[in-house]
């Protein structure tokens, strides 16, 4: 297992990582994004919500 990949710790945790990341988020009307990237401009993970024309939401 490698060191940066830490035992699972709650029951909401699948995995979690220790790396120096930050988050960029985008928002519009019909969609939020939200991405974390490591520190060398890496994708590591991604969260979308989006609207639909009726107003409900989808997860991503």
């Amino acid at each position: 297992m490698p060191e940066w990949l830490l035992p699972k710790r709650e029951w909401f945790t699948s995995q979690s990582l220790a790396v120096p990341h930050f988050l960029q988020v985008a928002v519009t009307p019909q969609q939020l994004e939200i991405r974390a990237i490591d520190h060398q401009g890496v994708l590591f993970d991604k969260f979308s919500i989006f609207k639909d024309m009726d107003g409900a939401k989808k997860y991503i």
